[in-house]
């Protein structure tokens, strides 16, 4: 795979077989020409002619004569300081483990042509602490949108993601701290997890409706939108009632809750994948788990007719859901619900995009925009699986 930085101060032309924009999203453009000045998409330009090229002296020209381009990936939930494996948190306790790990989890997001993660959270705020240049990676990496530590219930579920709280009132220091910290968005557990031994099962609510209404109006105060963790009902409705940004993971909607967030423009980020990874774990009923991230994938095809705002998440770093490597997985999981493969695009790209904050800059290859880009052989309308080989990566390049 071939890593391409655009430097912010530069005059590039690039050039490709063709392009999928994510605005006309079931054609692809054919022979696309990118201007990009200082740092953003100045004009586009379709049939473009290789006998152009020379009426541009003063760009640097990139071709990919055999290649369609494609806006970067989005991952819209993921732990940077997880790996996947149990050895996982372990490498808590050893700053330069952590380090490590979190670099290795970034690259191989970037492998897999996921630009852009917004990472949802953890007990040490890493994804706070990379942004802040206190865990020090390779250059290269995707965008991170953090969350910082979950604000959750005391002696309640997630211990590992934050410290917990006993009243919902003591979340309004926490929530302004993350503000002051840089946090860009915050991460809510409203539920506990899904049971995959008993069918329908889910952990308690952690905050009641008006809990859940009160900490929304304090992060919208601090200017951060809210995502929150939420299985069964009736935890799910009284989060879209409190209009929050996005639901996380969501096992058991019901229909009436999916019209709500059509109703409402909620998104929702499924993650089916971290369930369907879990069939041969030992410790688990592989029939629950075939049933539960069946009706999954059911409801997923729902929400898609209806029109809820889809994003493609994750959950890397959960048991056996590795960054970047599992993102294919999880859009194979979408293409066998029967979501058509433009709409899983658009999940994977536009709306994770809306779903981060940073819809005004990437998601769509458009004028104004940055020139942050995927290229894949054949094209990624046929298939999804095109996506699994990512052949070339450009990252716009600020300093």
């Amino acid at each position: 795979m071939q890593i391409i930085r655009i430097p912010i101060q530069s005059m590039v032309l690039i050039t490709a077989s063709a392009m999928w924009d994510g605005i006309n999203t079931r054609e692809l453009v054919r022979q696309p020409a990118l201007f990009i000045v200082d740092g953003r998409i100045k004009k586009i330009c379709t049939g473009f002619e290789g006998s152009q090229i020379k009426q541009y002296p003063k760009f640097r020209h990139i071709n990919f004569p055999h290649l369609t381009l494609l806006p970067g990936l989005v991952d819209a939930h993921v732990h940077l300081a997880l790996d996947g494996t149990p050895a996982g948190k372990e490498k808590w306790h050893n700053p330069s483990g952590l380090a490590e790990m979190v670099d290795q989890n970034l690259h191989q997001s970037i492998s897999s042509g996921i630009l852009a993660v917004r990472d949802a959270g953890d007990r040490l705020g890493t994804g706070l602490l990379v942004k802040q240049k206190k865990i020090e990676v390779r250059p290269d990496i995707p965008q991170i949108v953090t969350t910082g530590p979950a604000i959750r219930r005391l002696n309640g579920y997630g211990q590992f993601l934050g410290e917990g709280i006993g009243e919902a009132l003591e979340a309004s220091e926490a929530i302004t701290e993350l503000k002051m910290a840089g946090a860009d968005q915050v991460k809510l557990l409203a539920s506990g997890i899904v049971s995959m031994r008993c069918f329908g099962k889910v952990g308690g609510q952690q905050f009641t409706r008006e809990e859940i209404h009160l900490l929304a109006q304090m992060a919208k105060a601090n200017g951060l939108p809210l995502m929150v963790h939420a299985n069964s009902e009736p935890t799910i409705s009284h989060v879209i009632s409190a209009n929050v940004k996005s639901i996380e993971h969501g096992y058991f909607v019901n229909v009436s809750s999916l019209k709500q967030m059509a109703e409402t423009g909620t998104a929702w980020v499924p993650t089916v994948y971290p369930v369907a990874a879990m069939a041969s774990t030992p410790e688990v009923d592989p029939n629950i788990v075939e049933k539960t991230y069946q009706r999954h994938l059911k409801m997923i095809s729902i929400a898609q007719k209806i029109g809820v705002k889809l994003a493609i998440g994750t959950d890397a770093g959960s048991p056996g859901v590795y960054h970047g490597k599992s993102y294919i997985e999880e859009l194979k999981l979408w293409a066998k619900a029967g979501i058509p493969t433009p709409a899983i695009l658009k999940a994977a790209t536009t709306t994770g995009a809306m779903v981060l904050g940073l819809d005004k800059s990437i998601g769509t290859i458009q004028v104004g925009k940055r020139p942050s880009l995927i290229g894949v052989q054949g094209n990624p309308l046929e298939t999804i699986e095109n996506l699994a080989d990512i052949k070339a990566v450009l990252l716009p390049q600020d300093v």
